[in-house]
């Protein structure tokens, strides 16, 4: 089962995808989260990819 999981790229079933969305809302600066994609690589290696938009920060030396 964990094989085609890993297969199927699944969702790791420990992990809650709405709770790793408001965590990453919930660094300072950062206004949205959206495209939040989670899954397994093989047993033991998640990978994520998401569009993060952060307020308009300025870029100082």
């Amino acid at each position: 089962r964990d094989a085609l999981d890993v297969l199927l790229q699944s969702v790791p079933k420990h992990l809650d995808v709405e709770e790793v969305r408001e965590a990453m809302e919930s660094v300072e600066d950062v206004v949205e989260v959206h495209d939040l994609h989670v899954w397994s690589l093989k047993e033991g290696l998640n990978v994520l990819s998401s569009h993060v938009v952060v307020e308009d920060l300025s870029v100082s030396n």
